[in-house]
């Protein structure tokens, strides 16, 4: 008899796992919906430039429109909303794209903050501590949380804060005051955000790529109004240079430009000196920048920049040859420095022999009536940012003529307008900051060291500067805080913050 074999019957497919919606903006948005919002997009960017080319619009407003949507668009479809924010914010601290609601044009000519300052900063940071907050909250209910912020780092700020409140109380205007604190609570917010969220190589690589790309547009720009002998403006940017031919960029003043670029030159040349990372892009940029940089800060013909950089470079190189090799970078870019001093050479034996028009004279006149507001004001100051206001009646019964301006020496002007304890403060965390860059360089980490060495002689050339200048406006601010604050984390990095599996990406 004979036994059939069974028949085997093929096993159902197993059922599919249900998926779970997600509803991220950046996995909603599939392809076919990226094709249409993109073709939206367009049509309303045409729309916009046909209204704007009839005269509907003005082409200010229609260029802000047009970059407020195209940041829209490029968030929805990176998904990357805190790095695109953060990069905007850097690169407003050269191309300082701001308007100044209440703005007063006579005592922002003589050295004061009017208005309240709305920039590209002002927008993007409450947006990037609002998604800050709330990925901080997620991660604490799923997993310990790191130390959110080093308290050593906090408290000359904060006490900082409370000396300009105080100074309040003295203010002859503290709407005055108000526009000012407004700049400094702002830049306070920034240097906090950088120091509690630069915790990796690749974190501070990011910062460093857009510094970098930074420098290198506007110092060609720089060049280019040099060469092109006059000053423009489009949609809320101006470029300027004087008609002695100092270029001052979208910088403001000549000055301005001059410490922008004094401050971050040196931050190019340690990276490209020490830092040995396979980061090519930045290698690239880091060398571009400086030696554009160069160029536009002997350019604007401030010899304040000049003698700040010069200090700068100089404690760089030292300290680099004592405790490294000479290296042939170093030497090229001592050729490069030597070739523009030759090259330059006519200029500025003109701009350090010539007639300076009374300049150094009236700086002295400037810090006898600034003497003389601390002896009449010697507890809270005249007020936060009111020096421009009552310098007013002391220059009514000063007998010479003198440039009606601030005083150029920034650690008197805080003194005067702070008091006693805030001018301590203020040098306190100046020289607390010295001290971190020391810190971090000799710590192991080489791109953080590198970068903190940078940055802390340039702060060492910039206390020169200040000796000579005041430095009161939105750019100058944010990027002095912007420094504190990638110093401070890469003080800290080594054993807080820094990830050692992303030590050298």
């Amino acid at each position: 008899m004979l036994v059939r074999a069974p028949v085997k019957v093929p096993a159902l497919p197993p059922a599919p796992t249900p998926v779970k919606p997600t509803w991220g903006l950046r996995r909603a948005l599939t392809w076919n919906f990226k094709t249409i919002f993109l073709l939206s997009l367009a049509a309303g960017l045409a729309a916009g430039a046909a209204s704007a080319l009839l005269g509907y619009i003005s082409m200010d407003y229609a260029v802000y429109s047009v970059g407020m949507v195209g940041l829209a668009a490029l968030i929805a479809i990176t998904g990357q909303a805190e790095r695109v924010l953060l990069a905007i914010i850097l690169l407003d601290v050269p191309f300082a794209l701001d308007f100044n609601p209440l703005y007063d044009p006579f005592f922002a000519s003589v050295g004061a903050i009017t208005g309240y300052n709305i920039s590209l900063t002002t927008l993007c940071l409450p947006v990037l501590y609002l998604i800050w907050l709330m990925k901080s909250a997620s991660k604490a209910n799923s997993a310990p949380a790191l130390p959110l912020f080093p308290k050593s780092a906090l408290w000359l700020p904060i006490l900082w804060i409370v000396f300009n409140l105080l100074s309040i109380l003295a203010a002859e205007s503290p709407m005055m005051s108000v526009y000012s604190l407004f700049l400094l609570i702002q830049s306070l917010l920034l240097y906090i955000y950088l120091v509690a969220n630069i915790k990796t190589s690749a974190d501070l690589n990011y910062i460093l790529f857009f510094l970098f790309l930074g420098i290198t547009l506007e110092s060609l720009l720089m060049i280019g109004l040099r060469i092109y002998g006059q000053s423009f403006s489009f949609a809320g940017f101006n470029a300027r240079v004087d008609p002695d031919l100092r270029v001052g960029g979208t910088l403001g003043g000549p000055n301005t430009a001059s410490t922008y670029l004094s401050m971050l030159l040196p931050l190019c040349a340690s990276y490209f000196l020490l830092v040995r990372q396979h980061k090519p892009i930045l290698t690239t940029l880091s060398l571009t920048g400086f030696i554009l940089g160069v160029v536009a800060l002997f350019l604007t013909l401030s010899r304040g920049g000049w003698v700040s950089f010069a200090i700068a470079l100089f404690l760089f190189l030292f300290i680099i040859l004592y405790f490294r090799r000479v290296s042939a970078k170093i030497l090229l870019l001592g050729m490069f420095i030597l070739a523009l001093l030759l090259l330059f050479q006519d200029l500025i034996t003109s701009r350090i022999t010539g007639f300076d028009a009374g300049s150094a004279e009236t700086r002295l006149y400037l810090m006898d009536i600034a003497f003389r507001m601390i002896r009449d004001h010697p507890i809270l100051g005249v007020g936060l940012n009111n020096y421009a206001l009552v310098m007013l009646s002391y220059f009514a019964n000063y007998n010479r003529s003198v440039y009606l301006t601030v005083v150029h020496n920034d650690f008197v002007r805080v003194w005067a307008e702070i008091g006693p304890g805030g001018l301590l403060t203020f040098i306190a965390f100046h020289l607390y900051l010295i001290q971190r860059g020391w810190a971090a360089w000799r710590q192991k980490d080489v791109l953080f060291g590198a970068v903190a060495l940078g940055l802390m002689v340039a702060l060492i050339g910039h206390t020169a500067h200040m000796l000579v200048e005041s430095f009161h406006g939105r750019v100058l601010m944010e990027l002095y805080w912007l420094i504190a604050g990638i110093i401070t984390a890469a003080s800290y990095q080594n054993h807080t913050y820094l990830d050692s599996s992303e030590a050298a990406p």
